[in-house]
């Protein structure tokens, strides 16, 4: 009986210190296996899909087409919120967000759009999204040599034209601080534009779309165009003055032949 009792306490002393190393080790084996969180600093390459707002503050939705320095992956701790190829990513810009362009030119927000290909440098959150210190928008770019073309079309209520050279067709966007220039017009404007017309536009081009943004627009007529237009005036103004010439000479005819006493001769009616 002695014996017995001396075994039932031995295994509760080892059950009371058995229990807690337990516990222990499922609480640790528990921390070890929930999924980490990144915080730091990442560098993302992909393509614009969506924008909240034209301006600051605004979100930018891009879908990742390539991470710089990837944390996870074979080999490396992977963490929960770290955002992968081919996925979306949500990007917070503010008014401390540097945006610029291809070759690191200052640019405004509203200058990007949807499908411009884009690198984000931020802070990622916890949710998978980035606060971004940087947005470069690979696809605009101030045109250093100007494109010149002529005028194709032109869409007065977008305060648009297009464009067309030996290489390529451009759609031009004309804003309020777009600047005209045209021979033998002071102040031109948009509305001085013709189809025909040669330009030269200067101002934020995005490759993509084959489209700019006009900072000038130098209008040069067509000399072609000119030049018929010209001998047209010519041709129409020769054929008024034989018309009125024509109509003296039969004033003067029914003048002689009137001091003739010549009776005009009326014709019978052909059958």
């Amino acid at each position: 009986m002695k014996k017995l009792l001396i075994l039932i306490t031995m295994f509760s002393l080892l059950g009371l210190g058995v229990l807690p190393v337990l516990a222990e080790e499922t609480t640790s084996a528990t921390a070890q296996s929930a999924p980490e969180v990144y915080k730091g600093a990442v560098v993302l390459y992909g393509d614009l899909t969506a924008k909240s707002s034209p301006t600051v503050p605004s979100d930018l939705t891009v879908t990742i087409k390539r991470i710089q320095g990837r944390v996870n992956g074979k080999g490396k701790k992977a963490f929960v919120n770290y955002p992968v190829v081919e996925k979306i990513v949500t990007v917070h810009v503010t008014a401390d967000t540097n945006i610029v362009r291809k070759y690191m030119g200052k640019a405004d927000l509203s200058e990007l759009a949807v499908g411009d290909k884009l690198m984000v440098v931020g802070k990622l959150q916890e949710d998978g999204s980035v606060n971004a210190n940087l947005v470069k928008d690979e696809s605009i770019q101030v045109t250093f040599q100007a494109r010149n073309g002529e005028v194709t079309s032109i869409d007065i209520t977008t305060q648009t034209f297009n464009i067309k050279n030996d290489n390529k067709e451009y759609k031009i966007f004309v804003t309020a601080n777009t600047k005209f220039a045209k021979v033998g017009i002071k102040l031109p404007t948009f509305a001085d534009l013709k189809v025909g017309d040669k330009v030269v536009v200067r101002g934020v081009i995005r490759q993509v779309r084959n489209e700019i943004t006009a900072d000038s627009v130098v209008i040069r007529p067509n000399m072609e165009l000119q030049k018929l237009q010209q001998e047209k005036i010519r041709v129409e103004t020769v054929i008024a003055q034989m018309k009125q010439k024509l109509a003296e000479a039969e004033k003067r005819l029914a003048e002689i032949i009137a001091k003739l006493g010549i009776q005009p001769v009326t014709l019978p009616a052909t059958q």
